[in-house]
């Protein structure tokens, strides 16, 4: 199985670097980017999507709806780790940790995270030779949207959509849309109800 990939966004060094350790001792995960700020979390997830994104209380509470949606489009869990246990669960965040949590339940809370995650990768229809990336994509392009409406509903460029789109038609070797809208729509990725 590949290993779950984490993003760690916390503005304290100490907590950043204690979280990483303690992610990169479970089983099947790992740090893939660690971030200080919001902004350098944008500017990652422009580019890059992730499995589970950990995002400190402090960068939480600056959050714009934009931000967030931005990060729910780019991470398949959100895990909020906030400061202290008056702070409630928010039903957007996957699971909520604390600082002040014993290192059991904190890996418990991680351990849980990567399960979900390697539940959904193991959900991924049999042969499908696509990135989860690519998998969004494809569905956009089968529901009819144009590479313009692609790129802003996803936060990349034009570009990077004709990009994706090459990579698909290249690993599934099929070149027509309607020919991709059948392959989205046989692979459960879209139903045919949503098809204009």
């Amino acid at each position: 199985m590949d290993k779950v990939a984490y993003i760690i966004v916390e503005p304290v060094p100490i907590v950043r670097w204690a979280l990483s350790r303690i992610v990169e001792e479970q089983p099947n995960s790992t740090v893939d980017k660690e971030f200080d700020s919001m902004h350098r979390l944008v500017d990652h997830l422009q580019k890059h999507s992730t499995d589970v994104t950990i995002v400190g209380q402090s960068i939480l509470l600056g959050l714009s709806a934009e931000h967030l949606k931005l990060i729910k489009s780019k991470s398949k869990l959100i895990v909020a780790l906030a400061e202290n246990e008056a702070q409630t669960p928010n039903p957007l965040f996957f699971e909520t940790i604390h600082q002040h949590d014993s290192l059991q339940n904190i890996q418990k809370a991680i351990r849980k995270a990567t399960c979900e995650m390697a539940k959904h990768k193991d959900n991924k229809p049999n042969g499908s030779a696509l990135s989860d990336r690519e998998i969004d994509i494809l569905k956009d392009i089968a529901l009819g949207l144009s590479a313009k409406e692609i790129a802003a509903k996803n936060f990349i460029s034009p570009h990077t959509v004709i990009t994706h789109r090459k990579n698909i038609t290249k690993k599934l070797g099929i070149k027509t849309t309607s020919g991709l809208t059948i392959y989205a729509v046989l692979n459960k990725h879209i139903r045919i109800e949503e098809v204009e």
